[in-house]
């Protein structure tokens, strides 16, 4: 059965936690790229990282299993992505965090997924260059 903290000794008021970080990402945004990166990183520092498995239904309601995994972890670690605010599972997950965390005045770390943006202004460039490349060549034809 989960525990939220566990204590090493009774005399200790220093609570123990399950995780060390609970990641919250959008799956279709980040799960095969930086979030990936990002919990192998924090796994290979020794960080114990929660990170939800891709077999999770889409749509369902957030699961006591994810409730009990951020409630079980010291830091949450969200992963805002282009789409992460238009999935209602992300903003419970979020909300729930915001609650718990405030709670108990934890630190909030956020990282923003730039990669995504940045992909997405590179190729807008590139369709911009194509288009004035294939604009100036038709120019050029007599």
């Amino acid at each position: 059965m989960y525990t939220q903290r566990i204590s090493t000794s009774s005399s200790s008021t220093t609570p123990q936690w399950k995780y060390d970080v609970f990641l919250s990402f959008r799956g279709d945004d980040t799960r095969k790229g930086f979030t990936d990166h990002l919990y192998e990183t924090l796994r290979a520092q020794g960080i114990i990282t929660f990170r939800d498995e891709p077999k999770i239904s889409k749509g369902k309601a957030i699961s006591r299993e994810l409730i009990a995994a951020i409630e079980g972890s010291r830091f949450a670690h969200i992963v805002l992505s282009q789409n992460y605010a238009s999935s209602t599972w992300c903003l419970d997950e979020l909300l729930h965090i915001l609650k718990f965390m405030q709670a108990r005045e934890a630190v909030l770390p956020i990282y923003i997924s730039f990669y995504i943006l940045l992909m997405e202004y590179v190729l807008h460039l590139l369709k911009i260059v194509l288009k004035k490349f294939a604009s100036h060549r038709s120019s050029l034809m007599f």
